[in-house]
C-alpha cells in the first residue's frame, strides 16, 4: 500500500481525506491507543472487528492530525506574511519579525515530518 503525500498549500479538506504518512501511521497508535484507551473503550465501540478498530482508527486519527498542523501551518504563514508587511511598515520590530519567522519554520517542520 502507497501512502499519498499532501502538498502545505492543498486545500485542507484534501488533507483530512487523504492518509498523511507513515510516519503518523506509527506515532498514532502509541501516543493514543496505548496512552489515552484502554482495550475495553475500544472493543467496547461497537465494531469489535480488528481492521475497523486498529486500521480504520488509526487511519482517521492519523488524518485528523495531518489536517491540524496543515492548518496550523497555513496560519503561520500569513502570520509571518503579515508580519513582514508590517515590519517594512515600521510597524513591528526586527525581533518580532525573527519570532514569527520562527513560528512559521517550526509549523512547516511540523507538518512535513506528518
Amino acid at each position: 500500500m502507497q501512502l499519498k503525500t499532501v502538498s502545505p498549500e492543498a486545500p485542507v479538506k484534501d488533507t483530512f481525506n487523504k492518509k498523511v504518512s507513515s510516519d503518523a501511521m506509527r506515532v498514532i497508535p502509541n501516543r493514543v491507543l496505548n496512552n489515552a484507551l484502554e482495550d475495553k473503550t475500544i472493543f467496547g465501540t461497537g465494531n469489535p472487528d480488528w481492521a475497523v478498530q486498529y486500521l480504520g482508527f488509526i487511519n482517521w486519527l492519523s488524518s485528523v492530525e495531518g489536517t491540524l498542523k496543515q492548518q496550523d501551518y497555513q496560519l503561520k504563514k500569513l502570520d509571518y506574511k503579515l508580519a513582514k508587511k508590517d515590519y517594512e511598515d515600521n510597524e513591528i520590530t526586527k525581533e518580532v519579525l525573527a519570532k514569527k519567522a520562527a513560528k512559521y519554520r517550526q509549523a512547516k517542520e511540523e507538518f512535513q515530518r506528518v
